[in-house]
């Protein structure tokens, strides 16, 4: 996981992430880092509508090491465990051994990215110039994309594609985590137009100049095998050359 520098630089993504309240990220209340030759290990408190909730996350590239959790009887959820097992890796795991899965794609200033349309005009705004008005447009977009809305979360930066003065595509960016929160959006009609490719050129753009070290987008999986949808979206990333794609599950119960 070179491509986070370290441990702790790992541990402020996550929490960052802490506003999109999926099955791995969530608000943290206290986090403690431990790290071996072959593995990182987290142990979280989540914060959740009524109650805390604890967390370990494992992050590990060892095939040997990801085996051998399935084995020790510490780290394996069980069914009468409130501790929610979370394992971050590039392997790919047998889908009898989760529940819920989630990829997380990462770029750096490294990524090659697809040429973009350049006929696309990408505009971005942020704290008072998310106006209603540039809410309604992204509604529009999302609504065209995937069927409903969601508004950004505090701190976003709203990044807003025009063609021909049209809204067609969006995304948020938020400089706290360098993700690209609910991923990006063309409406239907505009797909395959290189338009998601010039948002995605603006927001690495804008997370280099910052000087941060990486550009993240998370996809979560419905279920266990991935739908048309999460196919398309997937293809889109990975096609963009990720420098890395982590692979999210919650270990499911024994």
């Amino acid at each position: 996981m070179d491509v986070f520098g370290s441990t702790m630089d790992f541990a402020r993504w996550l929490q960052a992430l802490g506003g999109l309240r999926t099955f791995w990220t969530k608000p943290i209340k206290d986090v403690k880092v431990s790290v071996s030759k072959v593995s990182w290990r987290l142990n979280i408190t989540w914060r959740t509508r009524y109650k805390y909730r604890q967390g370990v996350v494992i992050v590990s590239d060892s095939l040997n090491f990801v085996e051998s959790l399935f084995e020790a009887e510490d780290t394996v959820q069980k069914e009468n465990s409130d501790i929610c097992y979370i394992l971050v890796t590039t392997l790919e795991l047998n889908q009898r051994l989760y529940d819920r899965w989630s990829v997380a794609y990462v770029y750096t200033i490294d990524s090659k990215l697809l040429e973009p349309n350049r006929n696309v005009e990408v505009e971005m705004y942020e704290g008072e110039e998310v106006s209603e008005k540039v809410l309604k447009e992204v509604k529009h977009v999302q609504r065209g994309s995937w069927g409903f809305y969601i508004p950004p979360l505090k701190g976003d930066i709203v990044f807003l594609a025009r063609l021909h003065n049209k809204p067609v595509g969006a995304a948020y960016y938020n400089p706290k985590s360098s993700n690209i929160d609910y991923g990006i959006h063309v409406i239907r009609e505009y797909w395959r137009r290189r338009i998601s490719t010039r948002l995605l050129h603006e927001m690495k753009a804008y997370a280099e100049n910052a000087g941060m070290k990486w550009l993240t987008v998370i996809r979560v999986l419905r279920g266990r095998k991935p739908t048309a949808s999460d196919r398309r979206a997937m293809a889109f990333y990975e096609a963009n050359n990720p420098m890395i794609k982590l692979n999210i599950y919650r270990i499911k119960s024994t």
